[in-house]
């Protein structure tokens, strides 16, 4: 990153600062990649106990990655017939990804009375981002085959007449996206003996266009693979407030506001941007509208702080990406398959409480409670990209009053801390998180389920009851777990020395689970069913790890 900032003094009550950044920086995330072979990873749902092929027994024997046995296929399978070489059947690649950003940031403040301040803040951002998957390791193999094995063996890139790719190369899709983002933001504050407002009203402009580098072999995406794409550009506004009342010095209510849009990031954006330069079907700016409210005590003993917040979120988009197989009116399909959730509404609302008391002049109590909420609450439409269909629409997706994944909707913690006057502190808290859920799969939810396409009619036996039984989603069990950290601080000359350890999971919970998402593969009732009625496999020894050892120092 280089940056360079300009400070200019305006008089006595004014300040003007400008800056100018480029960062450079790239990301590389290593995968195993196979070609006409059968998926190496250990967890492969049908390598499961639960699919019925292997025991419990036969699953942890071979719940590692077996090079030995990739290098061996790679070996097997090095040449033809008549001598000549043959490509990998396993290989290591990574998705990269490789991003340019200049930004120039202009502030002006100014106090145009002794309580009354205003600040200009203007933002100009340029990014170039380059996608590229390239070969890594070869695995013993000569080369790499740059053909799509889940689509008849099509060019990645017809542009190219060598399919032969090895360790350096851009393999299966190469592409860059860039955006220009314009901001500018007038805020201002005054200041009162009870209140404090705090107001500011802003906007952004934003231009996004995708460059692929690869032209597709697929008939239907030539024409859309490579090259620039038309700009997609975006309007935002909003208004954004907080009023501070100061009942007295150590008691305060706050609110904060917020009302604005938001345009989609390049992920939500293009549906698919591996391969083409479609647009979402139905990808919209965000409506946000954000409102909290807070007590908060600054007391000598007690410090507390008391808020209820509620938010919602309208035209949203959330994309998932997995391989499906899927019967419907236009036949059945077994492919990659880009999903996208449109228009979807969330409400957010709850309370929070924290406090921090000084039982002794070395003895600290602290604690935080959160309860809240988190919830769709509409009917979202539904659509999936694919290279054998392109787009299909799946209607409404039934999932209004399903919760948001990703996140514990209740938690509770409380702590003891013990600092000594001789600079040494030990600590522990007890954790309880309460109401997690799984994401779920949109397709699932779809009257797709339960429609068989031959007939148009629900599967015999889909009933209501059944149906909503088998699409409920899935609730994690409420986890407690216990930490402690403990440290001691040093002086040695001018510089002074820290040294603190934690330990997490004292009691060792190895049920928690901290996330995941349902198959979408499996997008028709009689699959759906057979599923349901399979006996999963629990056992504590695939839960957590044992007690994380963390040792950090600091100078």
């Amino acid at each position: 990153m280089f940056m360079l900032t300009d400070y200019l003094k305006i008089g006595k009550n004014s300040n003007w600062t400008n800056t100018v950044s480029y960062q450079i920086g790239s990301d590389a995330r290593s995968r195993l990649d196979w070609f006409h072979a059968a998926d190496p990873n250990p967890t492969y749902y049908r390598k499961l106990p639960s699919y019925g092929l292997l025991t419990a027994d036969e699953f942890r024997a071979q719940s590692q990655i077996d090079w030995n046995a990739l290098y061996q296929a790679n070996y097997l399978n090095n040449q033809n017939m008549d001598g000549s070489k043959r490509g990998a059947v396993y290989s290591v690649v990574e998705d990269v990804n490789k991003d340019k950003t200049f930004n120039f940031a202009s502030h002006f403040d100014t106090r145009l009375k002794e309580n009354w301040k205003l600040n200009i803040n203007f933002n100009y951002q340029n990014l170039k981002s380059d996608n590229f998957r390239r070969v890594k390791d070869l695995l013993g193999a000569e080369y790499a085959y740059n053909l799509n094995a889940f689509n008849n063996d099509v060019q990645y890139n017809t542009d190219d007449a060598n399919t032969q790719v090895r360790v350096g190369d851009r393999t299966q899709y190469s592409y860059e996206l860039s955006k220009n983002h314009y901001s500018l933001n007038v805020s201002t504050e005054i200041d009162f003996s009870k209140f404090n407002v705090v107001a500011s009203i802003f906007s952004s402009y934003s231009e996004s266009q995708r460059d692929g580098h690869f032209r597709s072999g697929l008939a239907s995406f030539q024409n859309n693979s490579k090259g620039k794409s038309a700009i997609y550009d975006a309007l935002d506004a909003g208004l954004k407030g907080k009023v501070t009342y100061k009942i007295n010095g150590k008691n305060f209510i706050v609110y904060n506001g917020a009302f604005f849009s938001l345009a989609p990031t390049l992920n939500e954006l293009y549906i698919n941007p591996r391969a083409v330069d479609y647009l979402t079907p139905g990808v919209k700016n965000q409506i946000i509208n954000s409102n909290d409210l807070s007590y908060i005590m600054r007391g000598q003993v007690l410090k507390l702080r008391l808020s209820g917040y509620y938010t919602t979120i309208s035209n949203s988009t959330e994309i998932s990406r997995y391989y499906a197989a899927v019967n419907s009116n236009s036949g059945s399909f077994n492919t990659l398959i880009n999903e996208a959730m449109t228009g979807v509404d969330k409400r957010y609302i709850g309370a929070e409480l924290g406090f921090d008391v000084k039982i002794t002049p070395t003895l600290n109590a602290t604690g935080v409670a959160s309860i809240g909420e988190y919830k769709y609450t509409n009917r979202p439409d539904v659509y999936s990209f694919d290279d054998l269909n392109d787009f299909r629409s799946y209607g409404k997706a039934n999932v209004k009053d399903y919760k948001v994944a990703g996140t514990p909707q209740k938690a509770f913690s409380f702590g003891l801390k013990y600092n000594s006057p001789k600079y040494w502190w030990v600590g522990a808290s007890a954790n309880y998180l309460m109401d997690q859920y799984l994401d779920f799969s949109a397709l699932n939810k779809t009257a797709v389920m339960y429609t068989n396409p031959a007939t148009n009619d629900p599967y015999e036996g889909a009933t209501p009851e059944l149906i909503q039984q088998l699409t409920r989603q899935t609730k994690f069990d409420d986890q407690f777990m216990l930490n402690a950290n403990a440290g001691k601080s040093f002086r040695i000359g001018e510089y002074r020395l820290g040294i603190s350890v934690s330990v997490n999971n004292i009691l060792n919970n190895r049920n928690y689970v901290t996330g995941g998402f349902e198959q979408g593969r499996l997008a028709n009732f009689p699959d759906v069913l057979e599923e349901s009625q399979r006996q999963p496999f629990l056992d504590q020894n695939f839960g957590m790890t044992e007690e994380l050892l963390s040792l950090q120092m600091f100078i």
